[in-house]
């Protein structure tokens, strides 16, 4: 969808000319929902966008533990002296 010059928000607009007095370096804008939202320069964006890739933070996050059981139940083995030929056994 074009946007028109128009409807460009004001904030984004004060930070395009903002970059463009500072330096003659090329300026990326991103988009949220058709309108621009957000001003970078192309240098820092490329920075932003790369990061991921080398730091790769998906690798370094913690594990999720599986979820508790709610009654507390563990894995454990039965007692020694629990077998089924003893649980029926009439004597």
């Amino acid at each position: 969808m074009a946007t028109r010059i128009n409807s460009m928000p004001q904030n984004v607009a004060r930070r395009i000319m903002k970059h463009a007095a500072e330096s003659d370096e090329e300026v990326v804008l991103t988009f949220r929902q058709g309108k621009p939202s957000r001003v970078f320069g192309h240098k820092e964006y490329d920075k932003m966008v790369q990061l991921p890739h080398r730091v790769k933070p998906w690798e370094h996050r913690k594990k999720k533990e599986g979820t508790p059981d709610p009654l507390g139940a563990v894995d454990a083995e039965p007692p020694v002296g629990l077998s089924r030929r003893k649980l029926y056994d009439e004597e």
